[in-house]
C-alpha cells in the first residue's frame, strides 16, 4: 500500500515537471509578445520653421483656409521591438511664442590702397540692439623691441542697429593719424615700425 503510494507521488511529480517544462516557456512567450506589441512611440519636436518669414496669412489649397506657412518638424521613434503603423498624428494645445533675439556682430578691415581702417557692426537678431561705446587705440610698435607709442584713442558713441541692418562704428585715416603724432616724425615711410589698433568695450 506504502509503495502504491510512493509510486503514484511520483508519477504525479513527473507529471507536473513535464507539464511545467511545456507549459511555463509557451506562457513566457505569449507574455513577451504582448509586452512587445505595446506601441513605445516617442514624438519628438526639434524645429520650427517660419517659412516666408514674414508671417504673412496666404490661402492654400483652394479650401479658404489661411496658414502662416509654418513648418514643423518632428522626430517620430518606435521604441519597442516590433513594426508600427502611424497612420495618423495629432498635435494639439499648439502655442506660439516670439522670441526675441539680439546679435550684433562687430567685423573690421584695413584698406590697404587708401590707408583706411573701418569697423563696422551688423545686426543677425530680429530685434533693434545697441553697440555700446567702444575705445579704439592706434598705436605704432617698434620692431625690435615690441615697444608701443599710443598715437590716439578714440571712441565711438552708442549706436542703435535695426534688426539685418548694418552700420559703421569706425572709419579712421591711418595715414592723417600718423602725421598728427607729431613726436613721432620716424612713422612716416619708416620700416622699423607698424601700427596696431586695439578696440575694446569700455563696459567689459
Amino acid at each position: 500500500m506504502i509503495k502504491e503510494l510512493i509510486t503514484k507521488q511520483k508519477t504525479w511529480e513527473i507529471i507536473l515537471l513535464v507539464v511545467s517544462g511545456i507549459l511555463i516557456p509557451v506562457i513566457l512567450a505569449i507574455i513577451k509578445m504582448k509586452v512587445n506589441s505595446i506601441k513605445y512611440i516617442s514624438i519628438t519636436d526639434h524645429n520650427i520653421l517660419n517659412i516666408d518669414s514674414k508671417g504673412k496669412l496666404q490661402y492654400i489649397n483652394k479650401t479658404k483656409i489661411f496658414s502662416n506657412l509654418i513648418n514643423h518638424q518632428l522626430t517620430v521613434e518606435n521604441k519597442g521591438n516590433m513594426k508600427q503603423a502611424i497612420t495618423e498624428i495629432i498635435i494639439s494645445q499648439i502655442k506660439k511664442v516670439e522670441t526675441h533675439i539680439p546679435d550684433i556682430q562687430l567685423d573690421g578691415g584695413f584698406y590697404e590702397k587708401f590707408q583706411k581702417y573701418l569697423l563696422i557692426g551688423y545686426n543677425n537678431g530680429n530685434i533693434e540692439s545697441k553697440v555700446e561705446t567702444i575705445r579704439l587705440q592706434v598705436c605704432s610698435v617698434e620692431q625690435n623691441t615690441f615697444c608701443e607709442n599710443l598715437i590716439d584713442e578714440i571712441f565711438s558713441d552708442d549706436k542703435i542697429i535695426d534688426s539685418g541692418s548694418v552700420e559703421s562704428i569706425f572709419l579712421i585715416d591711418l595715414i592723417c593719424k600718423i602725421k598728427l603724432d607729431r613726436k613721432k616724425p620716424f612713422m612716416l615711410g619708416s620700416d622699423k615700425h607698424h601700427i596696431c589698433l586695439k578696440g575694446t568695450n569700455i563696459n567689459d
